[in-house]
């Protein structure tokens, strides 16, 4: 059980190590130029329901 457990510490790290890492970016294509906004999406209230406000959920 502590081999496994040390093994799976050590694997972890090594995954995590190499997953922050990476740093492909070269410094080229950084500006925001290519963002492109986000589309809204339009919605309407069809019924309120009355609640109770002293009720704590």
């Amino acid at each position: 059980m502590k081999y496994f457990l040390h093994s799976l510490f050590v694997v972890t790290g090594i995954f995590t190590f190499f997953s922050c890492a990476n740093n492909d970016n070269d410094g080229e294509n950084t500006s925001t130029e290519n963002i492109t906004k986000a589309k809204s999406i339009s919605y309407s209230i069809i019924k309120a329901y009355p609640h109770d406000t002293s009720s704590f959920t």
